[in-house]
């Protein structure tokens, strides 16, 4: 089994549609200039940001969703789903 961890504890945005069709278009494009690339495509369109969160700062997201929804989530849950988002490859 596998023991490697991520180098940075970031979750990246898992949907590259978006960039994938930015890409398509500026490829099929005839560029004549090197910045000609940004009027093919809106940048705010394409989904390539990463967000952070410390496992304290989850663990107290998931105490006030109980207190708010009763959905009961044990410590070793929370640290297990953690641990898949933002440590384990």
């Amino acid at each position: 089994m596998s023991r490697s961890v991520k180098k940075n504890a970031v979750c990246p945005d898992r949907n590259p549609w978006a960039k994938k069709q930015a890409n398509r278009r500026v490829r099929r494009m005839d560029v004549a200039s090197g910045c000609a690339y940004k009027r093919a495509y809106e940048s705010w369109n394409i989904c390539d940001w990463r967000w952070q969160e410390s496992l304290s700062d989850m663990w107290k997201t998931q105490v006030d969703r109980n207190e708010k929804y009763g959905d009961p989530k044990t410590y070793m849950q929370v640290r297990n789903e953690w641990m898949k988002m933002y440590v384990r490859k």
